[in-house]
């Protein structure tokens, strides 16, 4: 299970605090008692994109998370693509014209290439 403190998870990429530079990530959590004021708080323990490590707490890392990228579309499931070509097996050919012409306006293109797989196994044409 991966340990999540105030927004922060293991794994994270941060920008590094200042005095480093670049990005670091997030290695560790802990709790950390200053020698200076004698106040416990939870530190983010992390390793500097050139392998420099540091702490310091996560209520000041957490403005800089960097956020992640939006994951790559990848297209329906396995399981999703079967029970589709299960629904267009049930259609008529009215309906399976219906549903190509559909999903080709709504851009949705592996649903209807699986809708033409599906009208030429009954010799539909298609026209565009």
């Amino acid at each position: 299970m991966k340990m999540t403190v105030l927004g922060l998870s293991v794994g994270d990429t941060i920008t590094a605090p200042t005095p480093f530079s670049g990005t670091a990530e997030i290695v560790g959590f802990r709790y950390h008692t200053s020698r200076n004021t004698g106040r416990t708080c939870m530190v983010a323990d992390y390793v500097t994109h050139d392998g420099k490590a540091s702490f310091d707490p996560v209520e000041k890392l957490r403005p800089l998370k960097i956020s992640e990228a939006p994951k790559a579309d990848t297209g329906p499931s396995a399981s999703n693509i079967r029970e589709f070509c299960g629904y267009l097996r049930n259609c008529t050919d009215a309906q399976v014209r219906g549903v190509y012409e559909k999903e080709k306006h709504a851009g949705r293109e592996v649903y209807a290439t699986l809708a033409e797989v599906e009208g030429e196994r009954r010799g539909l044409i298609f026209f565009d």
